[in-house]
């Protein structure tokens, strides 16, 4: 990878880190079903200018892939985050890397060796730690953690699923699964939240608009780039940035909402980011090997 691919991983992971703590942010001052409503109408009318025709077999694959990806992740996401610092929630998000790891062995067969075996028990282990004893002064609340778990498993899924439609291009991919899974978080939000238009009225708006408009903006520019830095590098280089995204969402928690980490936590998600490192690094060497 040359000096600059380097940089802009590092830049990506940053922000991706940083975004558990907007989400946080913009999950306090609205409800988070009504947050992410606006989010994927938003991000659905910016994208589907763009796309491209869609096949019958294509619309299915999209529309699994956003039941996984968009609706389900990314709605536990926002409603766990509501309830769990952005600290906390960086390191259980990571459950998805093992999740993906087991899911591939039960449904595709795919066999994992005893480094990755050793790798997943670090990884599991060091949740409980990070999840059994927090900081007093910790945001934490039972439903939030399980949400933050379910997210992480339908990104599993929603990662497997994305081989179905990996050929798409951006927009139409994006646009497509965006405005699938914007009635759902809507419908959502209609059944499990009230007063949609005094929380409106009374929220920042201005952190609003800056929240919103780095979830439509800055997110999806940071996919762009990493989709063309998977295109440009080998996938082994490419993805073991992926470990610093909870080490900058733990940062980004500590210094920004002041979040307070136990020394249990800051032990257990040493450990849980050995695993996960573990788990990438054997990923990213079979890769190299096909």
């Amino acid at each position: 990878m040359s000096a600059r691919d380097i940089g802009l991983a590092i830049l990506i992971m940053a922000l991706w880190g940083l975004h558990y703590v907007v989400i946080r942010m913009g999950a306090l001052e609205i409800p988070p079903m009504l947050l992410i409503s606006l989010r994927f109408s938003l991000c659905a009318l910016f994208f589907i200018p763009f796309a491209q025709k869609l096949s019958k077999d294509m619309l299915k694959n999209v529309f699994i892939y956003a039941m996984a990806m968009q609706t389900l992740h990314m709605g536990f996401l926002f409603a766990g985050l509501a309830q769990v610092d952005a600290a906390i929630g960086a390191i259980i998000m990571k459950a998805g890397v093992p999740f993906s790891i087991i899911i591939a062995w039960l449904f595709f067969k795919e066999r994992f060796g005893l480094k990755t075996f050793a790798g997943l028990s670090m990884a599991f282990i060091g949740g409980f730690m990070v999840l059994y004893a927090p900081h007093v002064d910790t945001n934490i609340t039972i439903a939030g953690t399980i949400f933050l778990i379910l997210s992480a498993l339908f990104w599993a899924i929603g990662s497997v699923r994305l081989k179905y439609v990996d050929a798409l291009n951006f927009p139409t991919l994006m646009g497509h699964a965006f405005l699938f899974a914007a009635p759902f978080v809507i419908l959502a939000s209609l059944i499990f939240e009230e007063n949609h238009i005094e929380h409106l009225k009374n929220a920042d708006h201005t952190l609003l608009v800056f929240v919103l408009g780095y979830q439509v903006f800055l997110m999806s520019a940071t996919h762009y780039w990493w989709k063309n830095l998977i295109s440009r590098n080998p996938v082994y280089l490419v993805t073991p940035f992926s470990i610093l995204t909870p080490i900058f969402g733990i940062l980004c928690g500590v210094l920004i909402l002041g979040e307070a980490l136990s020394s249990q936590t800051v032990i257990g998600g040493l450990v849980a980011l050995g695993g996960l490192s573990i788990i990438i690094w054997r990923k990213a060497q079979r890769e190299k090997q096909t």
